[in-house]
Formats: C-alpha cells, sequence, structure tokens
C-alpha cells in the first residue's frame, strides 16, 4: 500500500495521448485519442480553432509579414485576419477583415498638422487676448489707485498738521 491506502494493482497510470482527433473538434474543445483507446477533451474558454469550409482548423495570431498591394504583417491563420502596416506612413495602418466585411484605420498626416497648426494658433490668440486685458485692466485701475493713494497721504498730511477737513 501506499500512502493513500490503495493498493498498487489497483492504481490507475495516467494514460499517454497517442493522436488529436482532429474530426471531433469545435471552437473550443480539442479531443485526443490515449493508448488505452480511450479519449481525453481538453476544454478552453475561448476559441482555438475556427471553422473553414466545413473543417476546423487551429487559430494561429502569429505575425507573418505579408508582400501583398499593402505590405505589411498579418496573423498566420484566424477567421478574423489582422493586419499591421510595415511603415507608418502607409495608407491603412490597420485592417480587419472578417468574411467579406474589413475596417481600417490610417493616420492622415495632412490634417494631423493643420489641427496642430489651428491648435497653436488659437493658444496664442488666447494668450494674447489675456495679455490685453490684463494690460487693459492695469490701465483702468492704475490711475484710480493713484488717486485713491494720493487722497490718503492728504488726509494724513491734514491729520497731522491738524486741518483735517470736516
Amino acid at each position: 500500500m501506499n500512502q493513500m491506502n490503495i493498493p498498487e494493482n489497483k492504481k490507475e497510470k495516467a494514460a499517454k495521448i497517442i493522436a488529436e482527433q482532429k474530426e471531433k473538434r469545435n471552437a473550443n474543445t480539442k479531443y485526443f485519442l490515449t493508448e488505452n483507446h480511450g479519449g481525453v477533451a481538453a476544454i478552453y474558454p475561448y476559441p482555438v480553432h475556427y471553422e473553414e469550409d466545413g473543417e476546423w482548423k487551429e487559430i494561429d495570431n502569429g505575425l507573418q509579414e505579408e508582400n501583398s498591394q499593402e505590405e505589411g504583417y498579418e496573423n498566420k491563420a484566424a477567421r478574423l485576419k489582422v493586419k499591421f502596416a510595415k511603415y507608418a506612413d502607409a495608407k491603412k495602418l490597420v485592417s480587419v477583415k472578417l468574411g467579406e466585411h474589413k475596417l481600417s484605420w490610417d493616420w492622415n498626416r495632412r490634417q494631423w498638422q493643420r489641427k496642430q497648426k489651428h491648435q497653436r494658433k488659437q493658444e496664442k490668440k488666447q494668450t494674447a487676448a489675456k495679455s490685453r486685458s490684463f494690460v487693459s485692466m492695469r490701465r483702468r485701475k492704475l490711475p484710480v489707485m493713484i488717486r485713491t493713494l494720493w487722497t490718503r497721504i492728504q488726509r494724513k498730511k491734514m491729520w497731522v498738521h491738524g486741518t483735517r477737513d470736516r
């Protein structure tokens, strides 16, 4: 007897996997044939196969270089094809294809540059407007402040000399 109180002759060995049963595949499951003519299923929480022409194929999201009309890197095997441009100035930076439907993203450099230039102009205008309003406010308030200060000084002089107005 061993530590778990199971007789040695009753203890089962884990069967070795001989091959995958590809005809039993589905999106999330792989089935394997074992050496004792039994079977084992590996169930995944996400798809590991995709169906093409009635056959389940392995998903391989490894990237391979694609030298077609649009140079770039594309996933090797999947229902959803994703392609990344090789160069940043390409017309399509990223494209996704599912069946006949295709979606792509690009970077319109000229439009981005125009937008940046417009934003810089707006910031300069705002800064200039703030500066002008501060200067004009100072011009308006300075004479009032001087008059007020002058009046206070005169009052103190009168108080000191005893000629204060009543």
